[in-house]
């Protein structure tokens, strides 16, 4: 009952479907929009112990003191 029906899907599909079925499988294959990585200069962030950050935020999210 709740399995993937491809001929169900087949029904809806319609000539205004089919350019975001076409966008989808491009993006899966890489060809969206490339991202700049490393906007922020490494040298520039704060040093930080690496885990010492979650455990922060795990404090502040069980004492209710999220900002």
């Amino acid at each position: 009952m709740w399995a993937f029906d491809i001929r169900n899907w087949l029904e809806h599909l319609n000539p205004l479907t089919w350019p975001e079925v076409l966008r989808q499988i491009a993006l899966s294959a890489g060809f969206g929009p490339h991202l700049k990585k490393d906007k922020v200069k490494r040298s520039s962030l704060p040093e930080m112990d690496e885990g010492k950050g979650c455990e922060d935020v795990i404090t502040m999210l069980r004492n209710g003191s999220a900002a």
